[in-house]
């Protein structure tokens, strides 16, 4: 992703924050990184393998106090380790249920559809698959936790790539950040 267009986000985002403080009574956003660690099997075998660095947000609009609908978006870098390693970058669209299943603890699950911005092993297709997630969130203030989130992405379709190679890329996505704005307690 260019520079100038990460930047238009950051700084799009944060003036979402800040400016809707007041409206997000029912609504928090997490500013996440994040990191990859791919355990793609097929032909050849892969062989486990870490991506980093990525980052994104997260949109929680709350139903009632132990439930949200998540939405997000990030920018993911994979490494695949097949004959050579490969590094494919790629923007990762989420939606699922978030559950609060206390202060400090949450479960999330849901799907999630990958689209290439880098393909260097040119993949006959971009891949989708469900998600499940665990979430510590550490309160650092009243509107503000840090955030740890490792969820398991389990890719639902085989990709294939050269003459007769396939691979299925299930991984660990490791977030962390910061949940600013209203929260479920």
């Amino acid at each position: 992703m260019k520079k100038g267009t990460r930047a238009v986000l950051v700084i799009g985002s944060l003036a979402m924050i800040l400016g809707a403080q007041n409206a997000m009574a029912g609504m928090s956003v997490e500013l996440l990184g994040n990191g990859t660690y791919s355990m793609a099997t097929g032909t050849p075998t892969s062989t486990p393998a870490f991506g980093y660095p990525g980052g994104g947000l997260n949109l929680n609009i709350n139903f009632g106090s132990k439930t949200a609908f998540q939405l997000g978006g990030h920018y993911v870098t994979r490494v695949l380790t097949t004959d050579a390693n490969s590094t494919s970058n790629f923007v990762s669209l989420n939606a699922g249920l978030k559950f609060f299943l206390s202060r400090v603890f949450s479960l999330t699950v849901g799907g999630y559809y990958n689209y290439y911005l880098t393909n260097p092993l040119g993949l006959s297709t971009s891949d989708q698959g469900l998600a499940a997630g665990i979430g510590w969130a550490l309160p650092l203030s009243s509107s503000i936790d840090f955030l740890f989130s490792p969820t398991y992405h389990y890719a639902l379709v085989s990709q294939t790539y050269g003459a007769a190679n396939s691979v299925t890329s299930s991984e660990i996505v490791g977030f962390v950040g910061f949940v600013i704005g209203g929260r479920s307690k």
